[in-house]
């Protein structure tokens, strides 16, 4: 009974309850360590943010309890992409963070827009009615810093330009961003 007590509490401390997925404490953690490892090694990892488009006006029409439910949906869709070395863990609301370790921009890329797509082909449903979702990604990697902190800094520039050039799509952090008119 402790053993199972102490198995319960650990897994408590490092998933977030509603989704399942690791919680921000143990991704930055982690990220730490592969970033670090990403270094001695000389291969990259990428760092991406996704964030659900328009989550707080589903919540305001719909209710929190359809936002928990979109948010428990959209955790599913991304276990299920997920490879077993990634890393999914809910940043805080509708923010999500994905640690891709040993991949490359280009391999990246291409596993996100699948996410990207599957999450647009699959809505949730909430009391007989369905919603879609739709999801804006931002990517950055290793080779862009060494430092966690600044590569998360980066992901997170490029999700707000993905937010800010018309949602549901990706884009991969550069030092010259590209300007919405």
């Amino acid at each position: 009974a402790n053993l199972r007590l102490h198995e319960t509490l650990s897994s408590q401390s490092i998933r977030d309850p509603l989704t399942g997925l690791f919680n921000r404490r143990y991704m930055e953690e982690s990220l730490e360590r592969e970033v670090r490892r990403a270094a001695r090694y000389r291969h990259s990892v990428g760092i991406i943010m996704l964030d659900l488009d328009h989550f707080k006006q589903l919540n305001d029409q719909l209710g929190h309890q359809a936002g928990d439910h979109a948010l428990q949906h959209f955790a599913a869709l991304c276990q299920q992409q997920a490879r077993h070395s990634d890393l999914f863990a809910r940043f805080g609301g509708e923010e999500f963070v994905l640690l891709m370790p040993e991949t490359s921009a280009t391999q990246a890329s291409h596993s996100l827009e699948r996410l990207r797509q599957l999450v647009e082909a699959h809505p949730f449903q909430y009391r007989q009615q369905r919603y879609n979702l739709r999801v804006s990604i931002g990517l950055a990697q290793r080779q862009m810093s060494d430092n966690a902190d600044q590569l998360l800094r980066q992901a997170d520039l490029a999700l707000y330009q993905a937010k800010s050039q018309g949602r549901n799509q990706l884009q991969l952090w550069s030092a010259e961003p590209t300007v919405a008119y």
